[in-house]
């Protein structure tokens, strides 16, 4: 294929890239599923459940030991909860993300720009991914990191495309419908 015939090659690549990284994330969502035996959802109605019965056998149930870091972190729930945030968060801002790049990379945006925030965001999307899923309340450097690079990568594409467009409005080669 020559690279002539291609409308969006450095979106098209990255889309390629972070498709190949949601699919883990889908199939580690299933496998926690299966473990906690969770057929819908995130186990949280599960996992309520689980504590209330276990504070009421122990016949503590007061809300300080309902909410007890053992009871809510160290569950079965509580992976499959992060697992699903996870892959929930990386598609939620995967798709904004090729969609501003695609319309900025139709309309000339610079390909070291485009290729420069689709990396930073394609790494960070992977911090954010190990922060949620590899630390016990989900949270870490990696998490922060990846927020940052997921917010200014949409700002500055979105951004970029407010500009460039603005730009030819302003000039009169397009009119407002």
């Amino acid at each position: 294929m020559q690279n002539s015939t291609l409308l969006l090659p450095i979106t098209g690549f990255y889309a390629g890239i972070l498709g190949f990284v949601t699919w883990p994330l889908a199939v580690r969502v299933g496998l926690a599923r299966g473990a906690a035996l969770v057929s819908l959802g995130d186990g949280s109605r599960e996992q309520a459940l689980e504590i209330v019965a276990n504070a009421a056998a122990n016949g503590k149930l007061s809300s300080e030991a309902l909410l007890a870091p053992d009871n809510v972190y160290k569950t079965k729930y509580w992976i499959l909860m992060k697992r699903v945030r996870a892959h929930g968060n990386f598609v939620e801002h995967t798709v904004i993300m090729l969609i501003l790049c695609a319309i900025a990379e139709l309309n000339g945006a610079p390909p070291m720009f485009l290729n420069l925030i689709l990396a930073t965001f394609t790494i960070g999307r992977v911090l954010v991914d190990y922060a949620i899923t590899s630390t016990p309340m989900a949270l870490g450097w990696g998490r922060a990191a990846g927020m940052i690079t997921s917010g200014l990568g949409i700002g500055l594409v979105g951004g970029w495309n407010v500009w460039a467009t603005y730009g030819v409005w302003r000039d009169g080669a397009v009119k407002f419908p």
